[in-house]
C-alpha cells in the first residue's frame, strides 16, 4: 500500500494533478460567466431602452416616422440596446 501512495504522489504526479484541476476550475468558471453574462444581456432586450432622437426637431416630422414627441423633443422608444 505505501508503494502505491508513493507512485501517485510523486513530485511530478503532483504538479500534473495541480495543474489539470487548475485548468479546469479555470474552463468551468469562464464557461459559467459566459453563460451567466448571455443570460443577463438576453433578459436585457426586454425592457425598453427610449432615446432622444436630436436631429429631429420637428414635431410633425417626429410623429410622422412612429416616434413620440414630447417636451419639445423627438423620442424613440423601440430603441434596441444591443445595436
Amino acid at each position: 500500500m505505501n508503494y502505491m501512495r508513493d507512485r501517485f504522489w510523486n513530485p511530478r504526479q503532483v504538479i500534473v494533478h495541480t495543474t489539470f484541476l487548475a485548468i479546469l476550475l479555470t474552463s468551468g468558471g469562464c464557461t459559467f460567466y459566459q453563460a451567466f453574462s448571455y443570460l443577463s444581456a438576453s433578459s436585457a432586450s426586454n425592457y425598453i431602452h427610449p432615446t432622444q432622437l436630436p436631429w429631429i426637431s420637428d414635431k410633425s416630422l417626429c410623429e410622422n416616422m412612429g416616434r413620440t414627441w414630447h417636451e419639445r423633443q423627438c423620442w424613440d422608444y423601440e430603441h434596441n440596446p444591443s445595436f
